[in-house]
């Protein structure tokens, strides 16, 4: 590149005259076209002004029919200025500007024009001078646009069309010719448009100047970014008068009309629309903050992840012959529907099953159970569910009766290294069917110990199966039970501080830590003292607080054990000024509809069960962060897409497509998690939902 290039970008019409009088202007030292002018001082004074560069290239765009002018440009330029480059861009196929299309076309390559000088050029000189007055008008936009140092123009004086019959410009005007026409300096250091960067700044290898192709793509281009500057400037500031929570930055390039319809069309109010809505739902990429393992198995899995123990069963019943008459007992029970015989075995829960031969390792009796009913999954669901298989009946039956429902997995289950590696691998198919790309898995793992594995084993297992799935990104959060001994809390502390300590990837992947269980058995300000170690290290907490007890709770939650989100936190609402502090601290509440509704009991139009109104929409109303959630999917029997389609039946109304949207970005925004990796499945959430809505905006 020339040092210190200076290109003059100019169109040509029928007249190519234009050009020697800019650089009468520009370059005086090579042809000083205006020695005679009665106002030279002036012109000599505006050139000092604006630092006007003399010019070292000339580029000039032209329709493909001005050969005279171009022929005629080129012959005075061979003898005038042989040391400055010339370069002539035809607009190829357009004769004239006769047509919208042709203009287009122009417009287009101008635009190239202009984006390659700014690129080339260290100072770049625009003319509007020259040319129809559609080519000067996107000459100046595009000026603006990429941005140049002068802005020059030439104005006729006294209509001094004379002037030009017969000049050849190889010598300078005389006075009264001179005093006919003005060079000017309109505007100077003009900076490019933000939108010539953002989102990207424009390749130039994608917008050659040989445009031969009849098409323009450009000026397409630049056309959609300011139509989409000017939606945001308009989503965004009717947000700011509406006072609404942000939603997915990218949505607010979308046309206030596609907007509007995604704020109005709500789901969850018509059952028949259920099948496309829980289709929608599922295609959306999703992240779940609140999510147990020992809860995710449904009947089948169950089963599935049993399994893993086949070999192990069969060997204990050929060494242990009570074992074995037991377990064909099950597998006759279960043939001939033998309900009564079963039940009897699980007394009640299934907890029993757990120590029923002391000899037999655990879970090897538990899975011995399950496995009887690898093709009879409907007669296990009976078992565990009951009348409880309704929708309608599984409704408010307490904290107690919920638990034990998961008595066959969790724990119960989850104590060798095959069964946690099986339960790992159908978690990961739950994830993609269902496009959770994030997903923070709450466990405890000194619970999975009785068969001989350590705490820090456990660890490894789930870290080994899910920190290194590509599809979604796992994170660990460690739970603390109420309802276990102070022991049992304290080696929870003590083993997240050693693995933090000691293990890199645990590090990476650990979340944060929570405190669960029937929250009558322990307030948080009792554990304050044995949390301040987690403290210390600024350890994120989210603890269980206001599920089915008074929102005192979950003040002490938020002051004395500092909790950065709530889970559950159905009483706020009891304290008003509690809620405010959510609100200024962004404290986030994780909502699990389903658990919700079948634990406490809140209305389901849907269902026809018409008890409390669902705190949702009013906690979103009020903008307090608020995600949703499954909590124990196996248990609740549901997954992450319907819990969307749950909060929305449970809300009066509906949800709108917006409020769905706005949910999901708050989980991601939530998330316990290193900043680079939030940000990350932010935008490739963020990137998937716009591509979904771009696909089906017909459809909303």
């Amino acid at each position: 590149m020339i040092k210190n290039k200076t290109i003059l970008l100019a169109t040509l019409g029928t007249t190519w005259a234009v050009v020697p009088e800019l650089i009468g202007f520009t370059n005086p030292g090579d042809f000083d076209l205006y020695q005679c002018h009665p106002e030279k001082t002036e012109i000599d004074a505006t050139r000092r002004e604006f630092s006007v560069p003399r010019v070292t290239d000339i580029w000039v765009v032209t329709t493909a029919a001005m050969d005279a002018s171009v022929q005629a440009l080129e012959a005075w330029h061979r003898q005038i200025l042989p040391n400055i480059g010339l370069s002539v861009i035809p607009c190829i196929g357009v004769d004239d500007l006769t047509s919208a299309d042709d203009c287009k076309l122009m417009a287009d390559l101008i635009f190239r024009a202009v984006l390659h000088a700014s690129r080339q050029a260290d100072n770049l000189l625009i003319s509007l001078a020259g040319g129809r007055k559609t080519m000067s008008a996107d000459m100046q936009r595009a000026a603006f646009f990429f941005g140049c140092q002068s802005l020059l123009h030439v104005i006729d004086r006294n209509n001094a069309v004379p002037r030009l019959k017969g000049f050849d410009f190889t010598t300078p005007f005389n006075a009264e010719q001179a005093n006919c026409i003005m060079p000017l300096v309109l505007q100077q250091q003009i900076p490019p448009a933000r939108l010539a960067t953002i989102p990207d700044p424009f390749d130039v290898r994608r917008f050659p100047l040989s445009t031969d192709n009849h098409e323009h793509e450009l000026l397409t281009e630049i056309n959609s970014r300011q139509a989409t500057a000017s939606d945001i400037f308009h989503n965004f500031a009717t947000r700011i008068l509406a006072g609404e929570q942000t939603n997915f930055r990218r949505l607010y390039a979308l046309s206030p009309e596609l907007i509007r319809q995604l704020k109005n069309r709500h789901i969850g109010t018509d059952p028949k629309m259920a099948p496309q809505e829980l289709a929608w739902l599922q295609a959306l990429p999703k992240a779940d903050l609140h999510c147990h393992f020992g809860g995710i198995l449904s009947v089948e899995e169950m089963i599935e992840a049993a399994g893993a123990e086949a070999e192990n069963i069969d060997a204990y019943c050929r060494t242990h012959p009570e074992f074995r008459v037991w377990n064909d007992q099950i597998k006759t029970a279960v043939k001939h529907h033998d309900t009564s015989f079963l039940a009897e075995q699980m007394d009640g829960s299934g907890k029993a099953l757990r120590n029923r031969f002391l000899q037999i390792p655990e879970p090897l009796t538990v899975c011995a159970f399950l496995l009887a009913f690898e093709n009879r999954h409907a007669l296990l669901d009976e078992l565990i569910f009951g009348d409880l298989r309704d929708p309608k009946a599984f409704f408010a039956i307490g904290i107690d009766r919920y638990e034990t429902l998961g008595d066959l997995q969790g724990s119960g289950l989850m104590q060798t290294e095959a069964v946690i590696r099986a339960a790992c691998r159908i978690l990961k198919r739950q994830v993609r069917h269902h496009h959770i790309t994030y997903l923070e898995l709450r466990c405890s793992p000194l619970n999975c110990t009785r068969a001989g594995l350590t705490g820090k084993q456990v660890v490894n297992i789930l870290l080994d199966e899910l920190a290194g799935y590509e599809f979604c990104r796992f994170q660990l959060i460690f739970i603390a039970s109420r309802h276990g001994t102070m022991e049992k809390i304290q080696q929870h502390i003590n083993l997240a501080i050693s693995l933090a300590q000691d293990n890199s990837v645990f590090k990476d992947h650990f979340s944060g830590f929570d405190l669960a269980g029937a929250e009558s058995a322990k307030k948080p300000e009792d554990l304050r003292q044995a949390f301040l170690p987690l403290m210390e290290q600024c350890v994120q907490f989210t603890i269980h607080a206001g599920e089915d007890e008074p929102v005192e709770n979950i003040w002490q939650a938020v002051y004395h054990l500092s909790a950065d989100r709530i889970g559950h936190g159905l009483s706020l609402l009891e304290k008003p000024d509690l809620m405010t502090r959510f609100i200024d601290r962004k404290i986030v509440l994780e909502l699990c509809p389903s658990s919700n509704f079948q634990i406490v009991g809140f209305q389901d139009p849907s269902l026809g069960q018409l008890g409390d109104v669902y705190p949702l929409k009013e906690y979103l109303t009020a903008g307090v962060k608020v995600t949703v959630n499954t909590d124990d999917p196996g248990i609740s029997r549901t997954h992450l897409s319907f819990e969307y389609l749950k909060a929305a039946r449970m809300t009066e109304n509906g949800l709108s497509f917006w409020e769905i949207l706005q949910l999901i970005r708050n989980s991601f925004r939530a998330a316990f998690a290193p900043h680079k990796v939030k940000r990350d499945c932010l935008i490739h959430a963020e990137n998937r939902i716009m591509e979904l809505i771009s696909r089906e905006k017909h459809r909303i």
